[in-house]
């Protein structure tokens, strides 16, 4: 048959079925990519590594040829086949783009469902951040600054680093001018290119990161353990905690390469036991900031990261709208007791939403398969930072924990119905401004003092409010006062 003739893919025979390609050799960069697609089970524990990568843009000038035909393939994951292969033996990868046809909705959505186990399976996940083209990194001093985070202890991206490098370089003139000179190091080294890469950027590397026995990174012909990057980036991240230096593209660093270290971390801490459900919102907020190409992988490219235990039986289901999936995941949140739902909703998060029966003709607004449901989080919508700041991922909702939710959504999928007892209504809110305050400690006496005052005007206007009148809940005000305060707590 022609290479020319498209590929037809047969379907997949059992219930843990993968396809696995077979990347020939060649002596070449400029060879032809010679591929053949084979059959496996998961339940076999086949040996193969585990491509991830950024697709980059819906075009495919690229192809790879199969014994039955060829596959179009995008310019990204063609460069990374070239490199990747061997000069004199075959590579046997899994790659999402050419195992899973992408065309079937079916089996992309049953192989999306067992990617958890793909990528946990396999002996190591390469992650391509692209050709490095003028863009060079020096091996040498970036595994320097990693054996010098390990030799200060800088070992997790959890602690005090930044009180661990300030206690090391205290008093010790040439520690200080080391750690003066840490960017320069860094920028010497060319690591910045590293956490640059917009592989960082994306929604799925997530899991695919988080599930590796092994995660190597691949930035052209370099290659570089994920365990010397985390401690670069331990070590950056540390000394520009204890002192503030120029940093090149500062924002990506905290955005997405910090951020995935942290989230990883999160996760290999909680590896050992079974993750709560309401975990999910941890991670939803953390990486709501991340690209994909179908926005319902924001809730899929995720349920992978959750053991069945948690209870949430959702699966991924291409068939159903962007909103279906949405309202679904905070639905079974809700039945599942995280209330801190119904916070993540905020209508001050949401853009006016028109019902499709008012809009005018010729008009762009959204219809009625993009609404979501006030008690629904809209994850395509950024989250601020301030907002973030006031968040307690888990039990953040400042609910008593100890009267459960009454919650009925059994009625109608769109409408949530529950009990709540009424206090009151609230008339005016007050910022709290001193917690902005950049001039103040939490050891100040000024901090003491603010609070101080803030709090004694805050209960004469809750006072105020039961002149000549109970308190609705028939508690004692003062009581009430201080129980709100303290948000529940003893």
């Amino acid at each position: 048959m022609s290479f020319s003739s498209p590929y037809q893919y047969g379907a997949l025979g059992r219930i843990d079925s993968i396809r696995l390609l077979k990347l020939k050799p060649a002596s070449s960069s400029d060879a032809t990519l010679s591929c053949e697609l084979s059959e496996s089970n998961l339940s076999a524990a086949p040996e193969y590594e585990a491509l991830s990568y950024v697709w980059g843009k819906d075009e495919y000038p690229q192809r790879i040829e199969l014994p039955s035909g060829c596959l179009k393939i995008t310019e990204s994951l063609a460069s990374a086949l070239r490199t990747l292969r061997s000069s004199d033996k075959p590579r046997q990868l899994w790659v999402d783009a050419v195992c899973i046809n992408q065309c079937d909705h079916v089996e992309k959505a049953h192989q999306v469902s067992q990617m958890a186990k793909i990528y946990g399976k396999a002996a190591r996940v390469l992650a391509w951040l692209g050709e490095s083209s003028d863009a060079t990194l020096n091996m040498t001093l970036a595994l320097d600054l990693a054996q010098k985070a390990k030799d200060i202890g800088l070992l997790s991206p959890r602690g005090e680093n930044r009180e661990t490098i300030r206690k090391w370089a205290y008093g010790d003139s040439e520690k200080l001018e080391w750690m003066m000179g840490v960017m320069d190091a860094v920028d010497d080294a060319g690591f910045f290119w590293l956490y640059q890469s917009s592989w960082f950027t994306r929604m799925w590397i997530v899991q695919e990161a988080l599930l590796a026995k092994r995660l190597i990174l691949h930035f052209g012909t370099v290659r570089l353990d994920w365990e010397d990057f985390e401690k670069v980036m331990i070590l950056i991240q540390a000394v520009n905690a204890a002192i503030r230096l120029p940093m090149t593209s500062r924002e990506v660093f905290v955005k997405y390469a910090w951020a995935l270290i942290e989230v990883r971390d999160h996760w290999l801490q909680s590896d050992s036991h079974p993750v709560a459900a309401d975990h999910i919102t941890y991670y939803m907020h953390q990486l709501r900031r991340r690209s994909c190409k179908d926005d319902r992988d924001r809730v899929f490219a995720l349920l992978g990261l959750l053991p069945e235990s948690t209870g949430l039986n959702l699966h991924p289901d291409y068939s159903k709208t962007v909103a279906e999936v949405y309202t679904e995941l905070a639905a079974a949140q809700l039945r599942l007791g995280n209330i801190g739902v119904l916070y993540d909703a905020g209508l001050w998060k949401r853009k006016y939403f028109q019902p499709p029966e008012s809009r005018g003709e010729g008009t762009s607004q959204p219809s009625w398969s993009d609404y979501l449901p006030t008690w629904a989080p809209d994850y395509r919508q950024d989250t601020s930072f301030m907002e973030l700041a006031e968040m307690r991922f888990g039990d953040y909702f400042g609910a008593d924990p100890r009267v459960p939710p009454n919650i009925d959504l059994l009625k109608e999928s769109y409408r949530l119905t529950t009990q709540a007892t009424l206090i009151d209504i609230v008339t005016c809110v007050q910022p709290a401004l001193f917690v902005h305050h950049e001039g103040l400690r939490a050891n100040d006496a000024l901090m003491l003092l603010t609070c101080r005052r803030f709090c004694m005007d805050l209960k004469r206007t809750f006072d105020s409010q039961f002149v000549n009148r109970p308190c609705p809940s028939h508690e004692d005000s003062t009581k009430v006062f201080a129980y709100s305060l303290v948000g529940g707590g003893n």
